[in-house]
């Protein structure tokens, strides 16, 4: 049961991934968190994410996994169209930058696939991490799949200190 459906009334997000979605996906995370917190719901489809997305506490962003080892088409259910906008020599060298989606205390990520199309195995782009949390509490990232990205999952006690406790 989804607190708010990102493609309906008010948002409607892009689910052909042509148009940035980035603004309503954050929007409709903070619009559930104001109400005390539930889920948001990424129907199947591509998203165009080009900044980050701030996962608030006790919010969950959901989408229609599907396991790429199991699926009979070359869908996989609700897709991230990772294009971080800011691609800069300065960007490039910050190792400290802002991940794709960040995790707030007690939020969650489940069933999305996270997809770098600009992402090149000659000359690899060192994005920043796809799904980081900053909370020194619980958060949890469940049935994702990464496809190109580069630093894939992290986790610190604290934001900006540099200091990886996970990595998967």
């Amino acid at each position: 049961v989804a607190n708010t459906i990102v493609t309906k009334y008010p948002y409607f997000a892009d689910p052909t991934g042509k148009k940035d979605s980035t603004a309503i996906i954050q929007k409709a995370l903070n619009d559930v968190h104001e109400l005390g917190g539930g889920t948001v719901y990424l129907p199947a489809g591509q998203y165009l994410v080009t900044d980050t997305i701030y996962i608030p506490e006790g919010c969950l962003l959901i989408g229609d996994w599907q396991d790429p080892d199991t699926v009979a088409s070359p869908e996989y259910g609700t897709i991230i169209l990772a294009k971080p906008a800011v691609l800069d020599e300065k960007y490039l060298a910050d190792r400290t930058r802002d991940p794709l989606f960040a995790l707030d205390t007690n939020s969650s990520i489940e069933g999305l696939t996270f997809y770098y199309p600009n992402q090149n195995a000659a000359a690899p782009i060192p994005y920043g991490y796809t799904i980081h949390s900053y909370s020194n509490n619980t958060a949890t990232v469940r049935d994702v799949t990464l496809l190109n990205s580069y630093r894939g999952v992290g986790a610190s006690l604290v934001r900006g200190d540099g200091h990886c406790i996970m990595q998967l």
